[in-house]
């Protein structure tokens, strides 16, 4: 049997389809996860978390976060007051595993240890709110969790 230029092209266009379906098919089945399910309802209050950079910024010494030995400590600028809010641990590529923590102002320190042991390995963006003498505030660093 011999293959002509029209017998060419239909082959052509059956391999080029069941690439474009196959590609199409991958597509759909990969995960898409946004930052935030409520994207919209935050970036309406994007100014307050402007605002409360800037009052993070104007604190004499800056929120410390680091890794050490399993546990993310969380150094505060001041004692002085009562300290409220949450600690969430965000993971771009996953929002499945983000994980958030209410911050500990029972103790009167200014410091503070998450036990990341059981978070998966990777990057993730350590995201402080927290509102102290009535005035709220916002830091965010990232860390890998090896």
């Amino acid at each position: 049997m011999k293959i002509n230029w029209g017998w060419g092209i239909v082959i052509f266009l059956i391999v080029f389809m069941t690439f474009i379906l196959q590609f199409v098919y991958r597509c759909t089945q990969q995960r898409v996860d946004l930052v935030s399910e409520k994207y919209y309802e935050n970036e309406i209050k994007y100014q307050q978390r402007i605002e409360m950079n800037k009052n993070t910024a104007a604190l004499d010494t800056a929120l410390r976060i680091s890794l050490n030995q399993g546990k993310v400590a969380i150094e505060y600028p001041s004692a002085k007051g009562a300290r409220s809010g949450n600690i969430t641990f965000f993971k771009p590529d996953d929002s499945r595993q983000d994980k958030i923590v209410a911050i500990d102002s029972t103790s009167g320190s200014t410091k503070q240890l998450v036990d990341v042991a059981n978070l998966k390995k990777g990057w993730w963006n350590v995201q402080v709110q927290w509102s102290q003498n009535g005035t709220p505030f916002y830091a965010e660093q990232k860390i890998l969790i090896n």
